[in-house]
């Protein structure tokens, strides 16, 4: 099992000053589009390279058939374990029933797996920190190209 660190990075990218809803997950509305163009800088000239690349979904089902309820928490990493990269996307529900649909959207073609985290109580105040009574489970690794992709993540007591 990953240590603390490694599931703090889970989490702490996009909670470490906001409420996990400002992660961009599924059930976040979408952002409003711009009704100018925006000045130049460089942020705007990265996203400018990824809409050059197709972006795509990563359906992710988590599975638990186990009696524990408490808060999910779902991340698409770069790396396994994850240890200095935050998820490049991220889905989490307080009251999660099973089987959990985590859609990870805006992902450039790569190599990732996806993370899931039921954090037990005590569950961790903003960021995962994962302990010894946490539920975790990794995907195998999925491979993505110019399509969506579609992966099963099993937790297990």
């Amino acid at each position: 099992m990953p240590s603390s660190r490694v599931l703090a990075v889970l989490c702490s990218a996009c909670v470490a000053s906001a409420p996990l809803a400002a992660c961009g997950g599924a059930s976040d509305p979408p952002a409003p589009s711009p009704t100018s163009d925006p000045p130049v800088s460089g942020a705007a000239t990265r996203d400018a390279g990824k809409a050059a690349s197709k972006l795509v979904t990563v359906r992710a089902t988590v599975r638990y058939a186990g009696s524990a309820r408490a808060p999910l928490s779902v991340g698409l990493f770069t790396e396994n374990p994850p240890k200095t990269r935050p998820p490049v996307a991220f889905d989490t529900s307080t009251r999660p029933t099973f089987p959990f649909s985590a859609e990870l959207r805006d992902v450039e073609p790569g190599t990732y797996w996806v993370i899931a985290v039921l954090d037990l109580p005590p569950t961790s105040a903003g960021a995962v920190v994962l302990g010894a009574e946490d539920i975790q489970a990794s995907s195998e690794p999925v491979v993505l190209g110019s399509t969506d992709g579609q992966v099963d993540v099993v937790l297990k007591d």
